[in-house]
């Protein structure tokens, strides 16, 4: 786990809807229902600690499973996929009728999940590579992916 990587903080619908996998981690580390609630209510801020501990697993499960990105707004859209060491861009954009594309390659300088948390962070949304492959099969024919 990349310990340096600052996550936000789960939300509590965010918490809720992972409740499963929250019950599943508390197991793991050995904490039953009761042991929780103890918990909460008795040392809360140890199970605040826990409750950060499971956001940067879920985090980090979630970058780690990301390899392609999208962010589409009306006149814009931009993919990016991301391999270990670099990733490739293309942004597609429609203005006054007129489409143009562009292209780029980028090196993940710092650790690949912070990488992915900016972009999160920037608005975009994890994508598949069926959707990065029809773009770039569309606009950019000449490339393979």
């Amino acid at each position: 786990m990349d310990q340096t990587t600052i996550y936000p903080a789960l939300s509590l619908d965010q918490l809720k809807a992972l409740e499963q996998e929250l019950v599943a981690f508390l197991i793991v580390h050995g904490i039953d229902g009761e042991t929780w609630s103890k918990m909460n209510a008795q040392t809360p801020k140890k199970a605040e600690e826990l409750v950060g501990l499971f956001t940067r697993t879920v985090w980090d499960k979630i970058a780690d499973q990301t390899e392609v990105l999208k962010r589409i707004s009306d006149h814009e859209s931009t993919y990016v996929k991301l391999g270990v060491t670099d990733g490739f861009l293309i942004t597609v954009r429609k203005l006054n009728h007129q489409i143009t594309v562009h292209t780029g390659t980028k090196k993940i300088t710092d650790s690949r999940r912070k990488e992915i948390l900016n972009f999160f962070s920037q608005g975009f949304e994890r994508a598949s590579h069926e959707e990065f492959t029809e773009v770039v099969k569309n606009f950019l024919p000449e490339k393979s992916v």
